[in-house]
């Protein structure tokens, strides 16, 4: 079975980088060398956040700029989890994880509360289909009336969940490590899951009633071609169709090391999408797309933009948006004019390649859209 996919998001100082080293630390997930680093690093004190804010700037800042990655196991269940940045100019970086997501990880700072950016960070995952947000009520050692307080954010969340996503809730102190890993006593009220309960019990979003979707990484000049299967079947077929195009392929060898690796009758470019013949994606120019806008500027007709499909470029020409014009953070419907014809599947065929971002004439990510 893959690992599920977790985006952890929260608006700056919220303690997202300092909960993920709490989690991998005490579930005893860090090699004795990276603790040995760390802790060179950190000075008197463990600085818990840097398990995760690898990059010298974040370090210095202590801020996260990128998608940290990191690998975990909790029981049986394996997790990959991304800590995506907080400040609010970055809120394309958290697009990028929340778009292949099963699951996310709400940071909340408890004494500060909800802030603009937790709003906008509810509305990014649920525009791109996270189905479940575990709020992660953080820092709760620092309030009097923790049961009250735990009650009163909880009101003001639910308000702002987005359709068709699922809001549970775990209070905890990650300084501390209650209820992270370890179940605290200082709240006997709650009688819930730790954090890591919770995570262990997540299982993957299924992928689609597709028998088969992979795209293409990598094409060589020998001949060989890697897959990323979207997915759940990860071995290639014999025989596949090449989409845009709907040509056939036929699989001639197979590598021994792995099932992602195989050689066609013919070359492929990278970025193609591969289904079985009976099971094609639907292959429009003329696609309407639930988005989520993320730049400053607001999405109107007339825009042109880049669609971004798993290695795909697609040049876009917005015709029309549903609600006149999308705002920072807004998702809606947008009617748009592909350059060439391509791929999309709906969600419930394949939850990955129902997903793209859009990306401006710099390169800069500008939206997550998908076909739900």
């Amino acid at each position: 079975m893959r690992p599920v996919r977790v985006v952890v998001a929260g608006s700056v100082d919220d303690g997202k980088s300092t909960l993920l080293g709490r989690l991998l630390h005490d579930a005893q997930a860090l090699l004795t060398d990276e603790v040995s680093a760390v802790r060179s690093a950190s000075g008197p004190a463990l600085n818990l956040a840097y398990f995760t804010d690898g990059l010298v700037q974040e370090r210095a800042q202590g801020i996260t700029v990128d998608v940290a990655t990191r690998h975990l196991t909790l029981g049986t269940r394996r997790l990959l989890l991304a800590d995506a940045p907080g400040h609010p100019e970055r809120l394309s970086n958290l697009a990028t994880g929340a778009s292949t997501a099963d699951a996310g990880l709400l940071l909340v700072d408890v004494v500060r509360g909800v802030r603009p950016q937790t709003e906008r960070h509810l509305a990014v995952m649920g525009g791109l289909g996270v189905p479940l947000v575990v709020a992660c009520l953080n820092k709760l050692d620092a309030v009097t009336d923790p049961a009250a307080r735990v009650a009163e954010l909880m009101a003001t969340l639910r308000p702002l969940v987005p359709s068709g996503m699922r809001l549970e809730v775990v209070p905890l102190s990650a300084k501390d490590g209650d209820n992270v890993v370890r179940r605290s006593d200082r709240w006997p009220w709650y009688a819930g899951p730790t954090l890591a309960q919770r995570l262990e019990g997540l299982e993957p979003v299924a992928a689609g009633s597709a028998a088969f979707r992979a795209v293409v990484q990598l094409s060589q000049a020998d001949g060989w071609t890697a897959l990323v299967p979207c997915g759940d079947a990860a071995a290639c077929p014999q025989v596949v169709a090449a989409w845009p195009g709907g040509e056939a392929l036929r699989v001639v060898e197979r590598s021994a090391a792995s099932a992602t690796r195989v050689r066609f009758d013919r070359p492929v470019a990278r970025g193609t999408l591969l289904s079985l013949p009976e099971e094609p994606p639907v292959l429009t120019a003329s696609p309407r797309l639930l988005v989520t806008w993320l730049a400053s500027s607001p999405l109107i007709a007339g825009q042109t933009l880049w669609l971004l499909q798993l290695g795909l470029r697609t040049k876009v020409l917005v015709r029309a948006v549903a609600q006149g014009s999308l705002g920072w953070g807004q998702v809606g419907w947008v009617d748009c004019s592909l350059e060439a014809a391509t791929w999309f599947d709906a969600e419930s065929v394949c939850r990955r390649t129902s997903r793209a971002l859009l990306v401006d004439e710099r390169g800069d990510t500008v939206a997550g859209a998908r076909l739900p």
